[in-house]
């Protein structure tokens, strides 16, 4: 295909990512000024609030697709890690590494009645607090218990969803790793690893020529637009990047719309129904 035939398919698919897929700076910003103005709001109320912890202002993040730099327009939610400050609390694993046991130290008063006779912090009780001081924020609605373990409302005069998990920053004290601990939905806690995830998705889009990005973008944007069975945004995502990590090719310019154009004829969608 020469040159000149590939110049339009190439402005076409620019103006897709500008027109309908990517997120602008402008929105951007408006995003994280809602991010900051909730953030001080909370750190105001944990100030006035007995019954809310220490809040560790440092480590809070932006996590979910709009953490990552992942997302498209519209903007359907946004994942904020509110870091708790645990007053040197003590960490317990239970089991496997995937399932901890928080455990307040005696001067800890602020978690009250989240914490049982052994003093260990029930992660549910947690959420269900968060989600009771946010139905007084004046421009929350719809607030209401997230699957992921937190609180979710809606702000007045966004069309996303805030999604607000209340979390403990780990750094391992023999290896140096770093985690979060986040509720299990069982009133444990469970680790994740935004900050690897994040630096693991950055190398990769840098050995495909930064085009994993684009790839991610233009996935979700046909599984939004296309008439076949969705799926979920970061089960999306995580194929993608598995599948580039796998890849020992670098990704092409033209291997998204090649990708695309060969995915599923629109006439197999259908009779596949």
């Amino acid at each position: 295909m020469s040159q000149n035939k590939l110049n339009p398919i190439v402005h076409a698919f620019n103006q897709l990512f500008i027109q309908h897929i990517h997120y602008n700076d402008a929105d951007s910003r408006m995003v994280q000024k809602h991010v900051d103005t909730f953030i001080h709001e909370l750190h105001t109320l944990s100030y006035t609030k007995e019954n809310l912890p220490w809040l560790h202002r440092e480590r809070h993040l932006v996590t979910s697709s709009f953490g990552r730099g992942t997302h498209i327009n519209p903007l359907k939610h946004v994942q904020l890690l509110i870091c708790l400050n645990g007053d040197d609390s003590r960490i317990k694993t239970t089991g496997t590494s995937d399932s901890y046991i928080i455990r307040i130290n005696d001067g800890a008063g602020r978690f009250g009645d989240m914490i049982n006779a052994k003093r260990e912090l029930n992660s549910s009780a947690i959420a269900h607090n968060f989600a009771h001081e946010l139905q007084n924020f004046p421009e929350a609605k719809n607030v209401s218990i997230s699957s992921e373990g937190g609180a979710t409302y809606r702000r007045q005069g966004c069309l996303w969803v805030f999604n607000v998990i209340p979390s403990f920053f780990i750094k391992h004290p023999k290896t140096g790793t770093t985690f979060y601990l986040v509720p299990d939905q069982h009133g444990h806690w469970r680790p994740i690893y935004p900050h690897t995830e994040t630096a693991t998705l950055q190398a990769i889009n840098q050995q495909h020529n930064g085009l994993l990005y684009d790839l991610i973008y233009i996935m979700k944007y046909w599984n939004r637009e296309h008439d076949i069975p969705t799926i979920p945004s970061s089960l999306l995502e995580a194929i993608v990047v598995n599948y580039c990590e796998a890849k020992s090719v670098k990704l092409k310019n033209l291997l998204i719309w090649i990708f695309l154009v060969s995915y599923v004829p629109h006439e197999k969608r259908l009779s596949s129904r």
